[in-house]
């Protein structure tokens, strides 16, 4: 068949997979204008896919600042030298502002960022009157490190400029559903600049993805959250923002100390009472090791895994944690994904599967290998395997070792014992730093475990 008579929706999805949606805003311009241009032939068909998402980056890396960069820009009059590289003009010229539904914007700065964000509101104005059809909001303003220091600002002097700064956003893009704040390195103006716009959609925001906290007024509630996702990697200033716990479906709290307080989840303000009954994802990461974690703590993650009646997928993060103390959640029925970042043995990891029975997945980030005394042939066909398999629903495995004397028998043995103990498995994933010759490592694995799908081994020397 000739491509002039393929199906537009065929087309659709061809051009659809050709997508190319980078990190940075002027390399994913560039790139897509390379697939424009390909596809001449089809610009009815790959308009809309390739100006899905309006990016705009205002400024650039102080450590890319030697890179030529070509894509379409403008120089705004008020941030003088300043260089926005965007292909907002592309997409308003080319008609396809109702096919935009997500609009990235990044922003970097010394410490003020209003220049930048004022021009960016320019532009879009400039483009059209407001863009209702964008449902997906990802910002990320990025500091100078080298100026400042990010937390000595002070907020109290912007505070005019955040809430202008902030209601102008808002008003341009008036159906936002989703807000990604998708930046490590930032300051505390960003993080009130991105709760009092998150508190704009309130009332209408299905998700936060924010790899670092914001400032939300108390009296702020999303009523209709689904995914909240907060990095916080720091013990002091801040809270959860108010969130309706009957809507939520996914939440991931990255990085947070174990006295933080459950109460901006709870049904009314200062209850005790914690339910969610729509989670389907609990994700926790703490600051602290278990040994740390108070009595409370444990409480509260008993009551939300006991709520919680339609959870399908509940993730514990345990960094750091002295294993003496893990019979505390042992008895845990609804966690279907552990990730454990402290040295294991093999026999302690065979009673975490067993004490979790609705475990799917198993991650460990030191995994300390151990030999195998037990009969570890391969049964032929017909015959039943000498280890006894557990029973389990476990499905994944992903482990990393340290290095020791011996480690080459002791990592093969024990991926054999495993594959045998947990015919369960579909994927077994293994990251080692082996020192010996690559071929003789895979040669060890060539007996075949017919309920396996994936076999995976890294030989890198980095974590999981």
């Amino acid at each position: 068949m000739n491509s002039r008579d393929l199906p537009d929706d065929l087309i659709y999805l061809l051009v659809k997979g050709c997508f190319v949606d980078r990190k940075g805003a002027a390399d994913t311009v560039k790139a897509n204008l390379y697939l424009l241009a390909v596809c001449q032939r089809w610009r009815r068909v790959a308009l809309p896919i390739v100006y899905s998402t309006v990016a705009i980056q205002y400024g650039s890396d102080p450590e890319d600042a030697k890179e030529d960069n070509k894509v379409a820009t403008q120089r705004g009059s008020d941030p003088g030298d300043a260089k926005v590289a965007t292909n907002l003009g592309l997409v308003a010229s080319a008609g396809c502002a109702q096919a935009v539904g997500r609009i990235e914007i990044r922003v970097f700065h010394a410490v003020d960022p209003f220049p930048g964000l004022a021009e960016v509101i320019r532009l879009m104005r400039t483009a059209a009157e407001e863009w209702s059809g964008a449902r997906t909001l990802a910002i990320s303003m990025n500091p100078d490190t080298r100026v400042f220091d990010k937390f000595k600002v002070n907020v109290g002097e912007y505070e005019d400029e955040i809430g202008r700064t902030s209601a102008g956003l808002a008003a341009t893009m008036p159906g936002v559903r989703h807000v990604v704040f998708d930046e490590y390195e930032t300051n505390l103006i960003a993080r009130e600049l991105y709760g009092q716009l998150a508190a704009f959609y309130s009332g209408q925001l299905r998700s936060i993805l924010s790899q670092h906290p914001i400032t939300v007024h108390p009296d702020c509630t999303f009523r209709q959250l689904e995914h909240l996702q907060i990095r916080r990697q720091c013990r002091i200033g801040y809270q959860h923002p108010r969130v309706d716990p009957r809507t939520l479906v996914s939440l991931c709290l990255l990085g947070w100390p174990p006295t933080h307080s459950w109460a901006p989840f709870s049904a009314d303000c200062g209850s005790d009472t914690i339910e969610f009954p729509s989670l389907k994802r609990l994700e926790i990461t703490y600051l602290d090791p278990l040994q740390v974690l108070s009595v409370a703590v444990i409480s509260a993650i008993d009551r939300i895994l006991e709520t919680a009646q339609g959870s399908s997928e509940v993730v514990l993060e345990l960094d750091s944690m002295p294993l003496r103390g893990a019979h505390e959640f042992m008895a845990r029925t609804l966690v279907t994904e552990l990730l454990i970042h402290s040295e294991v043995t093999l026999d302690f990891m065979l009673g975490l599967i067993l004490g979790f029975p609705s475990l799917t997945a198993l991650t460990l980030s030191e995994l300390r290998p151990e030999a195998i005394s037990e009969d570890i042939s391969v049964p032929g066909p017909g015959e039943a395997s000498l280890v006894q398999p557990l029973s389990t629903k476990l499905k994944r495995i992903h482990i990393s070792t340290w290095e020791s004397d011996g480690i080459k028998d002791k990592l093969v043995a024990m991926a054999k014992y495993l594959l045998l103990k947990i015919p369960t498995l579909t994927e077994y994933h293994s990251k080692e730093t082996p020192e010996w010759d690559i071929l003789e490592f895979v040669d060890a694995y060539s007996d075949r475990y017919p309920h396996l799908d994936s076999v995976k081994f890294s030989l890198c020397r980095n974590y999981l």
